[in-house]
């Protein structure tokens, strides 16, 4: 360089070779200014003006900072200072007009202190910022474009090995659905030449792949009327959905379902398709049910009993023979009623109510009688069973009802509880009658006694006066009560006891008389002869037992054991029976009597005399 640095050793000669340090400054592209103490440039390069743009001499003479914005401008006079002061190089980054005011660039500002004679001046190195990262920019976006297209040619690469890995495996996934179908899959050319036919296929119709590949689609229809028909709506519709019976190649055939459709490929058929199912199996199930439902049909229409489905809303969605004929209506015409519009009204509040509680799962059915009203108007009664059916929810679907037409049993009932009620009038009248007749003999003989003066006699003729009220109380009993087949034979013995005692005259002379009674009752061939042995038994104690002191306990038991067994006591506190005399072989016609009696009912009579009189009688009722 012909200016040198201003150091402390020496100063070369500011403008020494002065001519050719300018052509060789002109050349370079970093632009050089010179400027003086005051700031005026006193000289620039070719490449000073093209970087302000602006003609080189033009710039000439002119203040630095005429180049400079404002803003600009005391930032720069104070990099100057610390140049001109410490005589060192400096560097900054600062703004200056470009042509004119019209632009502003940011530049590069290196600056030495050099000497021209005795004046020092600034020597500026100027670099344009802008040009420089432009060039840079440009270097790095081509960079960067090379690098995003390689990257690019990569992924474009990489993305067709994916597609191509991709679409092999789909053509070997496609391969293995249609090789582990277990459909048969049967593909053919426009030849109807036979050209896939998949594992399934093959051990169905018993074909291996290589020696069916090739053979006519026609070799697996039975003949050659079906393959035409298949064809033909092949050709008018494109395909074919249906059931097909084809043949194997042992020549059995099977009912097989059959979807075929041609192959398409960019718009143009290349072939047929078609995908088989044996259907043998289920169409033999499908038989079997049609028929089972046939005979159901038959079953349910012919069935005595009225059967009906019934919508939750209570509306005959079906019903079969019967129901029409017991209610006189067609099923057509049922169908559009609510059954509840049929009942009786008397009937229709409980029958609504249990459909309520059937409705809402309190209960799972309900039977009931209901009355109807006939398509006539008559009206008829129904032995209806109803039921609510769910689905697998626990919903309510519907409900089915059984109807079975009573009307000609309660008719049949009716009568008979007329003439029931006819007879019990009757055998009541009979029974009153008895009772009157017997009452009758009872006065006579009571009548007889004031004729008699013998005390024997008199006494006889009261015993059996005695024996025929007893009798006469049990057709008192039946005649006054509803079941003439049984006797409340508890209250039966109170009565016949307190008639006795009176008959005695003993309640006056203190005997007690004590009852332990079970509710029982007993049949008219059980309870005459077992009230004559009760007559006996209390007429021996009132008359034996009690006649010393004049005062003693009498008690009666009845009880009802297992196994319809009874056993009935009769106990005094008197004097007992004689020791010397045999109860079941006396003369006396009234303990005759009863062993007679006791035997009649099958009974077992036994006595202890250890404390008074006790027998015990044990019987079962007949």
């Amino acid at each position: 360089m012909p200016f040198s640095k201003k150091t402390k050793s020496t100063k070369s000669s500011a403008l020494e070779n002065k001519e050719d340090f300018i052509r060789l400054v002109d050349k370079l592209p970093v632009g050089l200014i010179w400027v003086n103490s005051t700031n005026q440039i006193l000289w620039a390069n070719n490449s000073a003006g093209k970087i302000l743009g602006q003609n080189s001499e033009s710039i000439k003479k002119r203040s630095l900072f005429d180049f400079l914005p404002e803003d600009s401008q005391l930032e720069f006079d104070s990099f100057l200072t610390e140049i001109r002061k410490g005589g060192l190089s400096k560097t900054i980054e600062s703004y200056f007009f470009f042509e004119g005011k019209e632009q502003i660039q940011e530049l590069e500002i290196a600056g030495d202190l050099v000497e021209n004679g005795k004046e020092e001046i600034v020597q500026l190195q100027l670099h344009d910022q802008y040009s420089v990262r432009k060039a840079l920019t440009i270097e790095q976006l081509r960079a960067q474009t090379a690098e995003e297209t390689n990257l690019k040619l990569q992924y474009e690469i990489s993305e067709r090995q994916k597609i191509e890995s991709h679409l092999q495996s789909e053509r070997e996934y496609k391969k293995s659905l249609i090789e582990s179908s277990l459909d048969m899959i049967v593909s053919t050319d426009l030849d109807y030449s036979i050209v896939e036919f998949n594992p399934a296929a093959s051990a169905t119709f018993g074909y291996k792949q290589e020696e069916i590949q090739g053979k006519a689609l026609a070799v697996l229809f039975t003949d050659a009327k079906a393959f035409q028909e298949w064809n033909r709506t092949i050709q008018q519709s494109g395909q074919f959905v249906g059931d097909l019976n084809l043949r194997r190649k042992d020549g059995s055939t099977m009912d097989v379902y059959l979807t075929s459709s041609q192959i398409m490929v960019n718009g143009e058929r290349v072939g047929l398709m078609g995908v088989i199912r044996d259907v043998s199996d289920q169409k033999k199930k499908q038989d079997e049910l049609q028929e089972s439902e046939e005979r159901f049909r038959v079953i349910y229409n012919q069935a005595f009993i009225g059967i009906a489905r019934i919508a939750k809303t209570g509306r005959f969605i079906l019903v079969n023979k019967r129901v029409s004929s017991i209610l006189g209506y067609s099923p057509d015409e049922l169908n559009k009623k609510l059954f509840f519009e049929l009942l009786h009204p008397a009937d229709l509040k409980t029958v609504l109510d249990k459909w309520d509680l059937l409705s809402t799962g309190q209960m799972d059915n309900f039977e009931a009688e209901q009355r109807y009203l006939h398509k006539k108007g008559n009206e008829l009664y129904v032995k209806a069973s109803v039921s609510l059916v769910r689905d697998a929810k626990g919903n309510p679907q519907y409900f089915i009802a059984s109807y079975e037409d009573i009307t000609e049993r309660k008719m049949a009932e009716a009568q008979i509880k007329e003439s029931l009620k006819e007879k019990e009038v009757l055998i009541k009248e009979i029974h009153h009658r008895v009772k009157n007749n017997l009452q009758v003999i009872s006065s006579i003989l009571n009548l007889q006694t004031n004729y008699i003066e013998d005390e024997r006699t008199i006494e006889m003729l009261k015993d059996s006066q005695n024996r025929i009220k007893s009798m006469s109380f049990i057709h008192e009993s039946l005649y006054q009560t509803r079941n003439l087949a049984q006797i409340n034979f508890t209250e039966y013995i109170r009565n016949l006891v307190s008639n006795l005692g009176q008959s005695y005259n003993l309640f006056k002379e203190n005997v007690h008389i004590g009852y332990q009674l079970d509710e029982v009752s007993l049949g008219l061939d059980t309870a005459i002869p077992l009230g004559l042995i009760i007559n006996e038994l209390i007429t021996n104690s009132f008359k034996y037992a009690f006649s010393k002191s004049g005062k003693g306990t009498l008690e009666v038991v009845l009880k009802s054991m297992d196994n319809g067994n009874y056993s009935l006591v009769i106990a005094d506190n008197g004097i007992g029976f004689p020791g010397d005399i045999n109860f079941r072989t006396t003369e006396s016609l009234g303990l005759q009597l009863v062993t007679t009696l006791v035997q009649q009912i099958q009974g077992q009579i036994e006595l202890d005399n250890q404390k008074g009189a006790i027998f015990t009688i044990l019987f079962k009722e007949n």
